[in-house]
């Protein structure tokens, strides 16, 4: 390669298996920096996301860059992998939320938008984020066509869930998904058994049918507001009450089967609401 680790700015966050840093030289960027040197697979796993992004489709290009904490440079040797660059959350992203009187900046991570019961806790005084019926659809929306884009690719994301994303404000909402390391072939994410605790998926599915079952949970979540819930018919919670009775069958269909095909005609309901209040 080689192309050693730059000069790092201060340490944001510590973590998993690396730590995120500023990038003193370019304040829209962060670079992870690894614990361990990635070696072997793992690193392979790193080279091959930032060459997808350089030979894929211009509109899956996009998607990549813009909706996932895309590897933008890689920094080590032909052997190892130290750490990469990649774009920091754009300011639609963060949002301040006040809990016992302390306000701090918060990246909206899915998690504030599944779970209505947050709100009403005593200690938070910030109201919830504003996004309207129409605009949690589209929210949803924008997170199947992401990871549907991984998908035509061979890649799953694999650790799908709402502390690992999140939402970028806006008229018409988008989603930033983080960890982007963990992205590779089915096998090689099956052999990481990375999973997160009430983020279950039915044993029988491959790792693609795990990916959209998880994302059917996410976007049943996310239009319920209930952080615990899975997509069952006739289970005692509510989507908008445009979009429940058209959108719960393919998403409880899907979480089963792990059904693409099932995930992708929600997708189009989704899509189909888009001029309903």
């Amino acid at each position: 390669m080689p192309n050693p680790l730059p000069r790092l700015g201060p340490r944001l966050y510590a973590g998993g298996v690396g730590y995120i840093h500023q990038d003193p030289t370019n304040p829209d960027r962060l670079i992870k920096k690894f614990k361990q040197p990635l070696t072997g697979t793992s690193a392979d796993r790193i080279r091959r996301l930032h060459a997808v992004s350089q030979w894929a489709r211009p509109s899956d290009r996009l998607i990549f860059t813009s909706r996932f904490s895309w590897p933008i440079e890689l920094f080590g040797t032909d052997a190892r992998i130290d750490g990469f660059s990649m774009r920091l959350a754009p300011d639609p992203c963060w949002f301040e939320l006040t809990v016992a009187g302390v306000t701090k900046r918060r990246v909206l991570a899915l998690s504030y938008l599944s779970n209505s019961s947050y709100w009403q806790r005593r200690a938070v005084q910030s109201a919830p984020p504003d996004l309207s019926p129409p605009q949690r659809r589209e929210l949803t929306v924008d997170i199947i066509e992401a990871i549907t884009a991984l998908h035509r690719y061979g890649l799953v994301y694999g650790d799908i869930s709402t502390n690992n994303a999140c939402a970028r404000l806006g008229e018409t909402p988008s989603v930033l998904f983080f960890d982007t390391d963990s992205i590779g072939l089915p096998l090689e994410v099956e052999a990481a058994r990375v999973r997160t605790a009430d983020w279950e998926a039915p044993d029988t599915l491959d790792m693609t049918g795990r990916d959209c079952a998880l994302v059917a949970t996410l976007v049943w979540r996310i239009l319920s507001e209930e952080s615990l819930s899975y997509p069952t018919v006739g289970a005692n919670v509510q989507l908008d009450t445009v979009g429940a009775g058209l959108v719960t069958p393919l998403l409880a269909a899907t979480y089963q089967t792990g059904d693409s095909e099932i995930l992708a005609e929600a997708l189009n309901r989704l899509r189909g609401l888009r001029d309903n209040p």
